[in-house]
Parts: C-alpha cells; structure tokens; sequence
C-alpha cells in the first residue's frame, strides 16, 4: 500500500507522525519503504542518524531515469558498514528493524545541490514506476508543502491512501479546504484521505475546524511534552505518538499488535 503525508503548514507534526506511522509497521515485520521528497527541508537523515553517501533520494535523482531503484535503497545495516560512521549514531540506530527502509536526503544535502529537472514528467512517472516494482508491503511517502513540486501532487495522485497534518489552527484547517477544492477540480481522482490535527490542547475547538473543513477529522493527538526528549535521542515518536498511531493504522485496517493499553483521550477517532 502506497500511502502519503502532507501538510501545507511547516512544523505541525508531519515529520514525527509519518516516521511514527512507518516504523510502527516494520515493527509487525512489515517490509516499509520511508521516502522523503521535501528537497528545500529535508529531515529525516537529521532525525533519525540515518544517512547513506551513495544509497539516497539525491544520488537516483542524478540518474534521472537509467536506474534501479533499489540501489539507492538503503536500511541501518547499510549505514552500519559505512566507514565513516560514529560510535554514537552506530548505537542509536540499532533500534531500527531490518525490515525499516528509507530512501531520503542525506545528512549533508543542501537545497542548492538539487540537479536540475528537465524532463519532470518523464522523471515522475519512471520514479513511481519503479516504486511500484518494488517488494515492499508498505510505501510511505513524506511529500514537501508546495503542491507544485513536481514528487508532491503526482505522488499523492498515485497513492492509495492521503493523510493530511494540519497544526490546532483555523488557518491550517483554510487553506487545506482550499487546496482540497482546487483538487477536486481537476476532475483527476483523490486517494481516500483522513485528516489529522495535531497539538490539540484543551481550548482546541474540533467543531470549528470540521466546520471549515467541511468533513470529519479523523485524528487527533494531543500536544506532546515529552516529543523534544525522544528527538534529543533521535527516536521516532514518543509514547503518545505512538499511541496515536496505532489508532490511526487501526482505523484504516491494519492489523497490529496493541502495546499500549493506556491512551490519551485526545489520541481517537471521531465517528
């Protein structure tokens, strides 16, 4: 199953909830791709001490087309066999599954290294198709804000599934009713789409938001103190993320194994 994150905001949350998403599915032993398209701020390399100098996003967008794409596919123990890798981040990453792929920026890129696109169209389609190609039973793709880049809308397109994070504000909930509309004028069909609205505190008023909305929300997650700790030690999520996810993949139908018993009541699904 292909499945995307976007949000038109920046730092609402996107980042930590669909690496929380991914990694809780290779925790079932799921074989996940993480794929990260955001070139002007990428993050996961940075949040996770994964990073890989040849198997990344960067190296297959200089191929262009002529490549096979799991050659710059990369899991921890790629990045264990680097020569060049500390002691610290060595340890850090050991708590990844083997079955937890990212195909992403390195630590090092930065948004002038981007290689100019020339043909964009051709360059999509032979991305997603050799996307498709691959053994993995779980895609998840981490697309950049801007619609307009050319590995956001084609990504969400080809999708089966769209998980849109917005922040505790009316104005993320505006503009994302905006953008929904202008998709929907496209005549070209949307993925099935849930909403999730984070840093919900106790003054958040849900009504207001699925009144602009204009539709049910399907998650919501409390603000989280704890998150900047687990981000200090490069963990993915923190015990309420996670506890939110699992009632995201629950609610979508995925089967898992429950591990936490005990949830927030802000980390549910409306009806």
């Amino acid at each position: 199953m292909r499945m995307v994150f976007y949000s038109n905001s920046h730092n609402v949350g996107k980042r930590t909830i669909s690496q929380a998403f991914a990694l809780r599915l290779a925790k079932e032993g799921k074989r996940v791709l993480y794929v990260e398209t955001d070139y002007k701020r990428p993050s996961f390399a940075i949040s996770t001490g994964l990073s890989h100098e040849q198997k990344n996003i960067l190296r297959l967008i200089e191929k262009k087309k002529d490549y096979d794409v799991m050659d710059f596919i990369a899991n921890k123990n790629d990045v264990l066999m680097l020569n060049n890798i500390s002691k610290t981040i060595a340890e850090k990453i050991q708590q990844y599954p083997d079955t937890f792929y990212f195909l992403a920026f390195p630590a090092d890129f930065h948004y002038m290294q981007m290689p100019e696109i020339e043909q964009k169209q051709e360059f999509v389609q032979v991305f997603l198709q050799s996307l498709k190609h691959t053994e993995f039973d779980h895609i998840i793709f981490s697309v950049a804000n801007e619609l307009s880049y050319m590995l956001s809308y084609p990504v969400i397109l080809e999708a089966d599934m769209l998980f849109i994070v917005i922040g505790n504000s009316p104005i993320d909930a505006i503009q994302v009713k905006h953008e929904l509309d202008w998709m929907k004028q496209t005549n070209l069909a949307l993925p099935k789409t849930h909403t999730i609205v984070n840093f919900v505190n106790s003054n958040s008023s849900l009504h207001e938001l699925e009144n602009i909305l204009e539709q049910k929300v399907a998650l919501i997650i409390p603000y989280d103190n704890e998150r900047k700790e687990y981000e200090w030690s490069l963990k993915i999520g923190s015990p309420s993320v996670d506890a939110a996810v699992e009632t995201l993949l629950q609610k979508i139908g995925v089967e898992i194994s429950i591990k936490h018993e005990k949830r927030s009541i802000f980390a549910r699904f409306t009806s």
